[in-house]
């Protein structure tokens, strides 16, 4: 073995002792199960069954106070619904990804007693603060299960118990013991069905696949957990999966459906990655799957674009989203297929008020938005807190380490050729040696120009170059990020105290600017990567940028666009 293989393999090994030592140091707090394909359940102890329900079934409870019920229903052999439980409240994430709360239609995200439901672009989260945690992804209906150690051996249903004992799982409701998996899981079934019948996998041999063996062997990426978390409970369920599958592709897409598991199993403590062969970058356009790790070029923009809108939940933000930002979604989205670019979506993040994190906002369910959102709140935000002199440092010198941080965002943000816009207020907004009026004409600017209502009449929103050199304004690090990643600041008070004439011209310019900036050629060399060490995307750096070539360049300054 070479000297930098040596190296290699004693650097895994330290990392496994390091999680070995960590795990034998500190007392397990949690436990993990796990649902795959809606018929292959892992216990909070690491126990696996194969159960082809078709009802509803107690997943897991809390069979001591009742804080908490998750029920999975399933629609022959598919995921039909997740639901999450208290003794007032309850949430329920439906097959199509939408949410009911009590009962009735409602939108990502949502509150409601203890319970919560967010959503993120690959996964759809439901949350008791009594102690559970419950994911599911949105692309395969992975089921994953977090529990609280408060609730050793306080929990009962198909996900069993908490007692880091796998032979006591498959207690029945009765208190007694399974002997079979499907007498389990019938005993577990909500209202009436039908009970499963006929002899599960575990009643005879599966043969070994070969699909699972490249992915349960040493040498799979996933090997470097296996001292870790035994791999044997999800070998079987591989096989189980791969022996049902009728098709090569099937058998492929079971295989890894259960090695996706695995990998969640492991994530808190080992970063692993799913073999290549499970996933694949999609290209915009239909053209070839990009196999992971593979690098290729494009040229965008080409029939598409997304456009994410990040709003502030704070009560002086509300006018602003609904009678600019709302409108805006149709004026631009006809702009840009004026422009040949019509695949356009619209993504809505929300953020303050009463939010303690970023959170985004869905549209019957889906990660879309329309221009309106049903669940989309602004309060007042709280009072600063004083602080002394010495807490003032500690503010002071986060201010330094932050500005360092925004110089890194704005590169990372320009390599990626994504360009950022911030409609808000600007301070001390002065155009020196200039009337006042025009201040209040103002529009927006960015690194070259100043944009005014009258642009509105120019599709192309040349601007004004003379206006930006003497433009001044109050320093704000949030104002001149657009400045360095090729977006605009707007002036949102120009806009608030224009009339409704202004006011229709204001949209007009934010519209042609930002449909400018989404249409500039952009080169860039892309790589198919595994996000979160599972789902697959492209990221793309710039190597080259073409700008519209202005007008007033060709000696047609005021010709419209």
């Amino acid at each position: 073995m070479p000297w930098y293989g040596i190296l290699a393999f004693m650097d895994d090994l330290l990392q496994i002792a390091s999680v070995l030592m960590s795990r034998c140091v500190s007392p397990c707090l949690s436990g993990n199960g796990f649902v795959v394909d809606s018929q292959h359940f892992f216990t909070l102890d690491n126990r696996h069954f194969t159960f082809k329900g078709s009802c509803s079934y107690v997943l897991l409870q809390d069979v001591v106070d009742g804080n908490f019920t998750v029920v999975l229903s399933i629609d022959n052999g598919k995921f039909g619904s997740l639901l999450l439980a208290d003794d007032k409240d309850s949430l329920e994430l439906l097959a199509d990804k939408s949410l009911l709360v009590n009962g009735e239609r409602s939108e990502f995200p949502a509150h409601q007693g203890l319970l919560s439901a967010w959503r993120r672009y690959h996964w759809a989260n439901l949350k008791s603060t009594a102690g559970v945690l419950v994911y599911v992804d949105a692309h395969t209906d992975l089921i994953a299960v977090t529990v609280s150690g408060f609730y050793h051996g306080r929990t009962r249903g198909l996900l069993g118990t908490l007692s880091y004992e796998p032979a006591d799982d498959l207690i029945k409701p009765d208190g007694q013991f399974a002997t079979k998996e499907t007498e389990f899981g019938n005993s577990w079934k909500v209202g009436q069905c039908k009970d499963v019948t006929g002899h599960s996998h575990h009643d005879h041999e599966t043969v070994k696949s070969s699909e699972c063996s490249d992915k349960f062997t040493r040498g799979s990426t996933l090997s470097l957990c296996f001292p870790v978390l035994n791999p044997a409970p999800f070998r079987e369920a591989c096989d189980h999966a791969v022996e049902e599958a009728s098709s090569a592709e099937a058998k492929k897409a079971a295989a890894c459906a259960v090695a996706s598991a695995y990998l969640y199993a492991c994530s808190e403590d080992v970063p692993i990655i799913l073999p290549s062969e499970c996933a694949e970058c999609k290209l915009v356009g239909g053209e070839n799957p990009v196999a992971v790790g593979d690098l290729f070029s494009v040229k965008a923009p080409q029939r598409s674009a997304d456009i994410v809108v990040v709003v502030e939940q704070v009560t002086g933000s509300a006018e602003l989203y609904k009678e600019l930002v709302g409108p805006l979604v149709t004026t631009l989205t006809n702009e840009l297929k004026s422009k040949g670019v019509t695949d356009v979506h619209f993504h809505l993040v929300g953020f303050g008020g009463d939010l303690r994190w970023p959170t985004h906002y869905t549209s019957s369910g889906e990660l879309s938005f329309n221009g309106k959102s049903k669940n989309l709140k602004f309060t007042t935000p709280a009072e600063p807190l004083p602080f002394d002199t010495r807490e003032n440092k500690v503010r002071w010198f986060k201010h330094e380490l932050q500005n360092l941080r925004l110089l890194l965002a704005q590169k990372i943000t320009r390599d990626f050729g994504t360009s950022v816009h911030v409609i808000g207020p600007v301070d001390d907004l002065k155009l020196t040696g200039k009337d006042n009026k025009l201040v209040k004409q103002v529009v927006g600017f960015d690194g070259n120009n100043v944009f005014v209502l009258a642009d509105a009449k120019k599709k192309g929103g040349e601007g004004n170059s003379d206006l930006r050199k003497v433009l001044t304004h109050k320093p704000d690090p949030c104002l001149q990020y657009p400045q360095n990643t090729y977006g605009t600041t707007f002036v949102s008070q120009n806009f608030l105290e224009a009339r409704a004439s202004g006011r229709k011209q204001f949209l007009q310019v934010v519209s042609h600017r930002l449909a400018e900036a989404l249409t500039t050629e952009l080169y860039e060399d892309c790589i198919c990567f595994l996000r979160d060490g599972v789902h697959a995307e492209t990221r793309c750096r710039v190597t080259g940028r073409k700008e519209r070539e202005r007008l007033e360049a060709k000696g047609q300054k005021g010709v419209k666009g």
